[in-house]
């Protein structure tokens, strides 16, 4: 910009000041956004058609909890819980030019449980005991397996499993078993009881 003053005498004096006007851009850090416990949610900037990202840093916080802090493009780790991130972005050569947004990922769902019992821990012969997997929250359908002393009881894939006479080899021997109990997530819960 150049600045022309004159007086009434016509005397004209000029200076000259320049002004740098840097690229401004609006952080977008997305919708909000509603993912499973214990799954990924993407992370990413919008950046409108025309501005060159080159020309910005891009940071999202916490830092922690995506896989790269410092991507247009990104995604959260594992959450268990809901969780707000922050975009920041600034201009790389003037860092006056910044702005945030956030963006809220919410988690639902709650974590695979499991409760194992058993009705009767002692039997006599030709007697039975039926164990129970209690299944708590998880996602979707559920799975179960059974190991008795370890090994994978064929056919045994419900929540309950009678155990008795046939199965028996020994009298007065321990048979632990374990129940194991997968959601459609994958996430895996065991839990071990044993029948005399």
């Amino acid at each position: 910009f150049v600045a022309e003053v004159t007086d009434e005498l016509n005397n004209i004096v000029t200076d000259t000041v320049t002004v740098t006007v840097f690229d401004y851009l609006d952080a977008n850090a997305g919708a909000d956004t509603t993912i499973l416990y214990n799954t990924v949610a993407d992370i990413y900037a919008i950046v409108p058609e025309g501005v060159n990202a080159d020309n910005f840093f891009f940071a999202w916080t916490p830092e922690e909890l995506v896989v790269d802090s410092e991507a247009i493009d990104t995604e959260s780790v594992a959450l268990t819980s809901s969780q707000t991130f922050t975009l920041t972005v600034t201009n790389k050569y003037f860092d006056a030019c910044s702005s945030s947004d956030e963006k809220v990922v919410n988690v639902e769902g709650a974590p695979l449980d499991m409760t194992l019992y058993v009705d009767n821990d002692s039997i006599c012969e030709n007697a039975t005991a039926t164990l129970f997997a209690e299944a708590i929250d998880g996602k979707g359908e559920l799975t179960y397996k059974w190991y008795n002393n370890g090994v994978l009881i064929d056919g045994a894939n419900d929540s309950t499993y009678v155990f008795g006479n046939i199965d028996i080899v020994e009298a007065f021997k321990e048979y632990t078993f374990v129940a194991e109990v997968t959601d459609e997530l994958y996430n895996i819960v065991t839990d071990t009881v044993t029948v005399t």
